[in-house]
């Protein structure tokens, strides 16, 4: 099982506008720690509609934690670019729904009764 910090953020989902918790990095101690996202260079969470969020930057800096979680404007201020990807369920909906449509469209073979 991997290790990983918690991320003391939050914020709207760019895709579908829910809010994103759960936040996570590997670039800290990976002790199971709440962290502030100003303390990695690197974090990330996936959305429930099937994206994938992801905050990077080349610096570290060393600060303790906030009562109250960065904005993502507050997280940008810091140097993050925002990323933001199919995480694949959406990739994995797509395929279902199509292969439905197929199904339904298939012609029958005659043998209902």
């Amino acid at each position: 099982m991997g290790m990983f910090d918690d991320v003391n953020f939050k914020m709207p989902c760019p895709e579908c506008g829910k809010e994103v918790r759960g936040w996570q990095t590997k670039d800290t101690d990976c002790n199971m720690d709440m962290v502030e996202p100003d303390a990695t260079n690197n974090f990330y969470a996936p959305c429930d509609c099937g994206c994938w969020i992801e905050f990077a930057r080349n610096q570290v800096a060393d600060k303790p934690r906030r009562e109250v979680p960065l904005t993502k404007a507050e997280v940008e201020g810091l140097g993050f670019v925002m990323y933001v990807r199919d995480g694949g369920a959406r990739l994995w909906a797509k395929k279902q729904k199509d292969e439905q449509a197929r199904s339904a469209a298939a012609p029958s073979s005659g043998d209902e009764e």
